[in-house]
């Protein structure tokens, strides 16, 4: 059995990040995984930029932390070298999870 890695939301609820089935809305291919991040990153920023763009400066540099450590783990890929969240479908769920759990209560 995995150790529980405790997240808590944004509404205060404890969540295990390693309970596979919190992904379950999810896609399971990488490609669509892929694509549904830079989909969520480019809605976020449009929206701190462009909407209000005097949002809060403590939840703007968290979703820039989200999106800086996301392109850090997968960026090895554009050097053709592996990485190895690449092929990892519960990294990027996990990351997807996190990141829409930031920017949730944008709206």
């Amino acid at each position: 059995m995995k150790e529980k890695r405790l997240f808590i939301d944004w509404e205060g609820h404890e969540v295990d990040l390693n309970d596979e089935s919190i992904y379950d809305y999810l896609p399971n291919t990488i490609k669509e995984l892929d694509e549904l991040m830079f989909s969520r990153i480019g809605y976020a920023l449009v929206y701190l930029k462009y909407y209000y763009p005097n949002w809060d400066d403590k939840q703007e540099w968290r979703i820039h932390n989200l999106i800086k450590n996301f392109a850090d783990n997968r960026k090895e890929f554009r050097y053709l070298r592996p990485s190895k969240n690449l092929e990892n479908i519960l990294w990027f769920k996990e990351q997807i999870y996190i990141f829409e759990d930031e920017t949730e209560n944008m709206c």
